[in-house]
């Protein structure tokens, strides 16, 4: 099984939960700078990294290698038995999932599962605001709640 998740924050929790699978920690912020006009997907994340290094300042080799090792595991999936997309609420998270089922949408004949984690309240926490708030002991009853959609 392969997990999407939607940041480092819910990344570090959900690595004490016991969950199997292999995890993908999505970094990319779609919701911000060039995302349009590329006809290769080369030339797209390259748009996205000179955005990005300019932007926070971060180091370029290093974004790169952020950046490609996503899009590198995301083409794994055909060695996992399903996919479960771990995403918020918010705009920044709902951009990336759309990205994301787009990318699935042009890769996948719809013989790997998907399923989604997305919510917007948790009983233990009256000011819920994302998944990487949650302590392990919450996050992990939240797997039981993933909605497959195909």
């Amino acid at each position: 099984m392969l997990h999407i998740l939607n940041g480092d924050a819910t990344a570090a929790i959900f690595r004490q939960t016991g969950i199997p699978g292999k995890l993908l920690v999505w970094r990319e912020i779609l919701s911000e700078g060039p995302i349009g006009g590329h006809a290769l997907p080369a030339d797209f994340w390259q748009a996205r990294q000179h955005y990005l290094t300019q932007t926070y300042q971060e180091d370029a080799v290093s974004c790169f290698i952020k950046v490609t090792a996503e899009v590198k595991l995301l083409a794994t999936y055909p060695q996992h038995d399903a996919v479960v997309l771990w995403f918020e609420h918010d705009l920044l998270c709902q951009v990336n999932l759309s990205y994301i089922l787009h990318w699935f949408a042009q890769h996948d004949s719809e013989s790997t599962p998907l399923s989604l984690v997305c919510i917007g309240e948790h009983p233990d926490k009256p000011n819920f605001k994302g998944l990487g708030e949650l302590v392990p002991f919450n996050l992990r009853p939240c797997f039981q709640l993933a909605k497959y959609f195909r």
